[in-house]
């Protein structure tokens, strides 16, 4: 939101993976995300994604 105005940025598809950097850091998120439908959604806390990186740094 800007001003008061929210503006899409991307659309993503299903099976995609939304996060940002800031999240990693602990720090909060500079973006919001929201349904266009319904979904079915994994929240992965910050630290797990961290040991998650390490642990699998190969993707």
């Amino acid at each position: 939101m800007i001003l008061g105005h929210s503006a899409p940025i991307v659309e993503q598809s299903p099976g995609k993976f939304v996060a940002e950097v800031g999240q990693l850091s602990g720090q909060p998120a500079f973006v919001d995300v929201h349904a266009a439908d319904d979904v079915e959604s994994l929240l992965i806390p910050p630290q797990k994604s961290r040991a998650l990186m390490i642990e699998e740094p190969q993707g």
